[in-house]
């Protein structure tokens, strides 16, 4: 196997060069704008419970009790609340238990404290939906803006 590399010495240019290629790499500053995007999205949907979401029998705000599931999806560093960002890759949501069984419904087995066994059928609630179109287009806006914003010399990401 012959491997030949061949390169062109640009001077002070290679540095520029050099500053663009990593910054088309760092998506960093639009993953943490498409987050904070998602959290309004969760917001707005425990703001409306739903849609789609069966009213709770005490006639409360849907999925809002203890509040603790809506920070999960909307409050960086809750109990929960999942937003880990690379370079490359991000990860946004919620890893609460009960996160699942409310997303797609199921039936749950629970014991009491005094040792009597019941069953719960949880109704699903999607919190975690297929993005809207407003959702859609501001991504793509965030996208187009990092690219268009790749200026030699910028150090901002």
């Amino acid at each position: 196997l012959v491997n030949v590399r061949a390169g062109l010495d640009l001077g002070p240019l290679n540095d520029v060069f050099g500053q663009l290629k990593r910054r088309a790499n760092d998506f960093r500053k639009p993953f943490q704008q498409v987050g904070e995007k998602g959290r309004e999205q969760f917001q707005k949907r425990f703001d409306a419970s739903g849609p789609g979401w069966v009213p709770n029998k005490a006639g409360t705000k849907t999925l809002i009790k203890t509040g603790e599931l809506l920070a999960a999806y909307v409050t960086v560093g809750a109990i929960g609340n999942v937003c880990t960002i690379g370079r490359d890759e991000a990860v946004f949501g919620c890893n609460l238990p009960k996160a699942k069984i409310l997303q797609e419904g199921g039936t749950e087995t629970f014991t009491s404290e005094k040792g009597q066994r019941f069953t719960i059928t949880f109704l699903a609630r999607p919190i975690v939906v297929e993005p809207n179109r407003v959702y859609k287009n501001q991504i793509g806006q965030i996208a187009g803006a990092h690219f268009d914003n790749l200026k030699p010399g910028d150090r901002s990401v």
